[in-house]
């Protein structure tokens, strides 16, 4: 792969063209159906044993290319129309985070309203391997729905293939593949994926938590005999529906977990008997018959302290900020497995992680004995200081942040949907004054017990509702920002005729309207370490408004501080015009980003975006202060040249002078007041 990107320019045209014969003609190239296969250990499991190890198919680079390419033409549809709702695994919007946090809502609520649940996670025996060519392709065609030249390219992908293991002292001969799909593929999961689409069809007993090949069963009942019943017949339709469709299935492997019973049942599962333990493992998580997380969270809290100390043991001298980034990288993400999903944890499981992440602060900050007669070196060492300068957020900053930034995710973007649909379909807007509303996310069925706050569809209402009504703080200092660029203006004889034309043939325009929208200029300007923001809607219009800038006193800070002030006291319906294309691409496609994460640029550091605070209050007036504004981007000082070239027009090079000339006046120390005087902008 490295050299297709090293000599990119070079293979680009021939790859086009190779991947548009494929689509054309349907033919996949023999040469691209041979794949080397690694067996890698699972890291489980006897070393001896052949079923410790996965057989990852090592296939050449440009076919990886060409698998994408119509993976991003294949998956919207599979997504769709095919995917059932359950089914997380290789999917946009999906992940191991969003199938854990939806079994652990069902098992909470379900224990709420005084169910006993029965968890049971599947282990199915080399499930990609085994895929039926025939029986997929006629999926493929029948419920997925694809088009004839698809399946045939499909099928052409399929047929013909042959693989060889590859050992670090031997390789062996090529051998035909018959049956199922290469693991280690690009369009491998999604092909087994679409294979098992209709598993949820046939089981309709109990609920299926899929994530690729990982399948959970979950069984409720009033009691425990109700639900044992309902899983036994669960488990008699998902063995009919892997028998059918030639998956097997590994009954040794299998766990079982009750939730709201004391005791340990046993069922049988593909000839197996199935006892029920304490604990059991989905996705690398530890799932407790209490939900309280205690094994998961020692696991993550012990393994996290011990990466850190061998951190601290193998470099000695590095600097603190750079031994903070490794302990974000390699110790932290111990702590953050399954965070989401494990929300309210018992005490004991909040504390062990609280204590392994301040344990990391204070290693990435530890530089030898302290001195204790010296005030400074007598704080160091301790959690608070080395916080302070690594810039790290509290444990409890931190888990908030991560939560509000995925319920929001969710929230906003609708994915996945079987979360979505756990959240009501609006906000409802109660009174928190005379004056002004305070929007609110309520749960769509309140939870009974102190169990239910685990649920996703309990605690994410609440922090929905936190993100949509709080308004972040204002910052002391946010800098110029990331591709912020003041162009220079131009000066000249020429620059100053033309400007001498505009401001006699605009004398008269007092207020500038199109398609029944009122137009106004903003601007922002920053002089001298103050900024000031400028409104500017026609000569002598009292709506005009300077307005001074706090916040650090940037030119960005002030950009936005004059669109957030004319959504404040403009009801009327307006087209803002700007020349910062982050005002712009802020006010249309930034924020819904950026709401969807709570307005954290990282929520793992607690760190909100650039002009939080501002952008919040703009969002909240365009969602639900009833605001009518579109914007568009002007050129910034605009000479006769760019309107010559057709870059902008005369009226907006007037419009953004006087809107650049109030901005500056508000910034050398001009009061937010209405201005009157006709030839304010120009002097």
């Amino acid at each position: 792969m490295r050299v297709v990107r090293s000599r990119a320019r070079d293979v680009i045209p021939w790859l086009v063209n190779t991947i548009n014969q494929l689509v054309l003609t349907g033919i996949w190239p023999d040469a691209w159906k041979e794949a080397e296969v690694a067996p890698t250990y699972k890291g489980k499991g006897p070393r001896h044993d052949k079923d410790s190890y996965r057989s990852i198919s090592l296939l050449q680079a440009v076919s990886r290319v060409a698998e994408r390419v119509l993976l991003l033409q294949l998956r919207p549809h599979l997504e769709a129309h095919v995917l059932p709702s359950c089914q997380h695994g290789f999917r946009t919007g999906h992940s191991t985070v969003t199938h854990l946090t939806e079994l652990v809502d069902t098992t909470a609520m379900a224990r709420d309203r005084g169910f006993v649940v029965c968890i049971l996670s599947l282990d199915l025996t080399k499930a990609f391997n085994t895929v039926d060519h025939s029986l997929l392709l006629k999926k493929l065609t029948s419920s997925a729905g694809l088009h004839e030249w698809a399946v045939a390219l499909i099928c052409s992908y399929l047929s013909g293939r042959r693989q060889r293991v590859r050992l670090p002292w031997a390789t062996g001969g090529w051998r035909p593949v018959k049956v199922g799909v290469p693991e280690g593929s690009v369009l491998g999961p999604a092909l087994f994926s679409a294979y098992t689409a209709d598993m949820p069809d046939e089981v309709t007993a109990g609920e299926l938590f899929l994530f690729a090949d990982d399948t959970t069963v979950l069984a409720m009942g009033r009691g425990l005999e109700e639900a044992l019943s309902v899983l036994r017949t669960a488990i008699g339709q998902v063995e009919e529906y892997l028998r059918q469709n030639y998956i097997a299935l590994n009954g040794g492997k299998n766990q079982l977990l009750v939730v709201g019973s004391t005791e340990f049942p046993t069922v049988p599962v593909g000839g197996v008997l199935v006892k029920a333990t304490a604990t059991i493992k989905i996705l690398g998580i530890e799932v407790d018959r209490d939900l309280k997380w205690e094994e998961q969270t020692e696991r993550g809290a012990r393994l996290a302290s011990a990466v850190g100390r061998n951190i601290r043991r193998s470099l000695r001298g590095v600097p603190p900020e750079l031994m903070g980034k490794l302990m974000r990288v390699m110790a932290h993400p111990y702590l953050d497995t399954g965070l989401v999903a494990t929300t309210s944890p018992s005490k004991r499981a909040e504390e062990a992680l609280e204590r392994a992440y301040n344990r990391t602060a204070r290693l990435a900050t530890w530089r030898g004995p302290r001195d204790l007669a010296d005030p400074v070196e007598r704080g160091y060492g301790r959690t608070t200081p080395a916080l302070e300068l690594l810039k790290w957020p509290t444990w409890a900053e931190r888990r908030r942040a991560i939560t509000e930034a995925f319920a929001m995710k969710v929230w906003v973007l609708g994915q996945p949907s079987g979360l979505r649909g756990r959240l009501p379909h609006s906000v409802t807007h109660t009174h928190s004054t005379r004056l002004r509303t305070r929007p609110e996310v309520r749960p769509v069925e309140r939870g009974k017990t102190r169990v239910s706050a685990k649920a996703f569809s309990q605690w994410a209402p609440a922090a929905i509702t936190a993100v949509l009504s709080e308004t972040p703080p204002e910052p002391a200092d946010q800098g110029e920002g990331k591709g912020v660029r003041t162009p220079p203006r131009p000066d000249g004889p020429e620059v100053a005729a033309f400007h001498g034309y505009l401001r006699y043939t605009f004398r008269e325009r007092r207020e500038t309207e199109a398609g029944g929208r009122v137009v106004v200029w903003t601007d922002g300007s920053a002089v001298g370490g103050r900024a000031g923001a400028g409104l500017f809607y026609g000569n002598g219009n009292r709506l005009n408004a300077a307005i001074p800038v706090g916040g650090g006193g940037t030119a960005q800070r002030a950009e936005v501080t004059a669109l957030w002030h004319l959504l404040e006291t403009e009801e009327r319906p307006v087209a803002v015009r700007s020349d910062s294309r982050y005002v712009v691409n802020g006010a249309t496609e930034g924020r819904t980003k950026w709401r969807s994460r709570a307005w954290y640029a990282s929520p793992a550091l607690a760190r909100r975006i650039p002009h939080a605070d501002l952008w919040h209050r703009i969002d909240a007036r365009l969602e639900f202060g009833g605001r009518d504004a579109v914007f568009s981007h002007v050129k910034a000082h605009a000479s006769l040249e760019r309107v010559r070239a057709g870059d902008t027009t005369e009226e907006d090079a007037w419009g953004n002078g006087g809107a650049d000339r109030i901005a500056k006046w508000a910034a050398l120390g001009g009061l937010c007041i209405a201005w009157s005087c006709p030839d304010l902008w120009h002097g």
